[in-house]
């Protein structure tokens, strides 16, 4: 959102810009930051048409995981409420036993399991399943 360019602005137009929560005032460092007034004097009007930062953090990465195994990521620490995470796989060579007319299955996937943890899981299918390594793609992006 960006807050707008005349008229009345108020301080719960500020603090919905900057995705805040409880009291805020003009001095405040993210009131100012959005301002463009780092020090001196300050007003409401200086707010007008400035639109506030919503992404805190971006962090990428990749993993290869063989069938039936798991590891965990470490990632800088994040704000769980305000984070998702984003995931992406590349599935390498998947076969199946001639013995094994159900064929396998490979499910990959990962979770935020705590602030500075991502755990990945590559789970193997029925019987002589083989899978030569599959590649898990993450984005963890933190919202202010």
């Amino acid at each position: 959102m960006t807050l707008q360019t005349s008229g009345t602005i108020t301080m719960d137009d500020i603090r919905t810009e900057l995705l805040l929560s409880g009291s805020i005032t003009l001095n405040d460092a993210a009131v100012r930051n959005l301002a463009g007034k780092p020090s001196g004097s300050i007003a409401m009007s200086d707010c007008y048409g400035k639109t506030g930062p919503t992404i805190k953090s971006i962090q990428r990465g990749s993993v290869e995981l063989e069938a039936r195994t798991n590891t965990n990521i470490t990632i800088s620490s994040v704000n769980m409420a305000k984070t998702i995470l984003y995931t992406e796989c590349v599935p390498g060579y998947i076969g199946y036993s001639q013995s094994n007319s159900a064929g396998n299955f490979i499910h990959i996937g990962a979770e935020l399991s705590s602030s500075t943890n991502i755990y990945a899981v590559c789970g193997g299918g029925q019987g002589q399943s083989y899978l030569i390594s599959s590649t898990l793609y993450w984005t963890i992006v933190e919202y202010l």
